[in-house]
């Protein structure tokens, strides 16, 4: 299957401007500059941001897929990606794209939820369209669809200092939550 898009420009590179439009008519036409690639965006994209969608939709797709052929079916996958335009010499480059994914993915490990969103990196064809050329990085967050403890942080004893709450004896390892700079409460998968 070929996909297609296409793009109009008019004037300089620095002061002028143009559209892209893509063949399906899903999307388009949409404003690019210059200044939206370099400075702020204003309304308009760039081809980052279409490349980080683009990305974002590729690795989902790769994900779910993963999850699917271990016997995890995802009930959502919520995927960011952030692409890094920058100047280097000898000039401006696609240097980094930074992937995020949040799953609600019922009876998976957050072990498993991790190992399956590394495998989708490496399966991703976007990923392997950038791979080589810019550096590509995966941040998962455990499984929504896994069960979670909060433990607060209460003045217990009423020596107004708080102390941790145990909800068990087991050893796990936690998330702080913050709410601006304060501590409110630690995140905890359950084992």
């Amino acid at each position: 299957m070929e996909s297609r898009a296409s793009a109009i420009w008019e004037g300089d590179l620095f002061s002028g401007g143009g559209t892209t439009s893509l063949a399906t008519g899903a999307a388009g036409p949409l404003p690019v500059s210059w200044p939206s690639r370099t400075e702020a965006a204003k309304g308009k994209t760039s081809p980052e941001e279409l490349i980080a969608a683009a990305h974002a939709a590729c690795y989902s797709m790769a994900l779910s897929n993963v999850l699917a052929s271990g016997g995890n079916t995802a009930t959502r996958l919520d995927t960011d990606a952030v692409a890094t335009f920058e100047k280097k010499e000898p000039g401006w480059r696609l240097t980094t794209m930074a992937l995020s994914v949040r799953g609600d993915v019922p009876g998976i490990s957050p072990e498993g939820f991790a190992a399956a969103a590394a495998e989708a990196k490496d399966g991703c064809p976007v990923s392997n369209a950038l791979a080589g050329n810019v550096e590509i990085t995966v941040e998962e967050e455990p499984a929504a669809g896994t069960m979670f403890l909060v433990m607060l942080h209460l003045d217990v004893n009423e020596n107004q200092e708080f102390d941790f709450v145990f909800v068990d004896k087991r050893n796990v390892l936690d998330k702080a939550v913050f709410e601006d700079t304060t501590m409110i409460a630690h995140a905890i998968a359950a084992p």
